[in-house]
């Protein structure tokens, strides 16, 4: 075996050693190029299933105990959700689920309950958000990060909430998938009991 670089400049004197960089930033450049064609998320498959037909998302936001003065002042036929903090439109409201509110404290024993005050609701409202960039850990809008569990204040209406992302979906044109409401009910069951 001879020298690793020849009087010449070849490498094992085979190959240039600047014919070699350019083959290897080619090489790069075309594989960058592939990553940003085809999605580094996994392809154009999965990014359909994340988003609605028409590029939109549908995020369901709950709240456990609002008065429901406050609920009813949330109209779905013209109400749109806007970020209080982040002082932005979000989208519009497609479904309010008004349920009986939940409230934990502690009985005579000290031991946690949960139970259920007067003239208070728990509620699901459900939106549509256009536009909205959808990632693997919830969504992004107008450079606000947002995904299950954050909670945030909204206005509504005439309505001002407090109230969190209960899941986030894409947006079914005529069919919404109904949300599971029977452990709150289960809950109560049992703490009624």
């Amino acid at each position: 075996m001879g020298k690793l670089i020849t009087k010449d400049g070849k490498l094992f004197g085979i190959i240039n050693i600047i014919d070699l960089l350019v083959v290897l930033f080619v090489v790069a450049a075309v594989a960058v190029v592939s990553i940003f064609v085809t999605g580094a998320k996994g392809g154009k498959e999965d990014d359909e299933a994340l988003v609605g037909a028409d590029g939109s998302i549908e995020v369901v936001f709950y709240v456990e105990e609002v008065s429901d003065f406050v609920i009813q002042q949330v109209n779905k036929e013209d109400a749109y959700i806007y970020d209080d903090a982040c002082q932005h439109m979000l989208g519009k409201v497609t479904d309010v689920d008004v349920g009986e509110s939940l409230l934990y404290g502690l009985n005579s024993q000290g031991e946690y309950v949960m139970g259920n005050k007067e003239e208070y609701s728990s509620a699901y409202i459900s939106a549509v958000i256009p536009e909205a960039t959808r990632t693997r850990f919830g969504f992004n809008y107008n450079l606000a990060n947002y995904g299950v569990g954050h909670t945030l204040v909204i206005r509504a209406d005439d309505a001002k909430i407090y109230l969190r992302v209960y899941d986030v979906r894409a947006a079914q044109r005529r069919q919404r998938r109904p949300i599971d409401t029977s452990n709150n009910r289960k809950y109560m069951e049992m703490f009624e009991a």
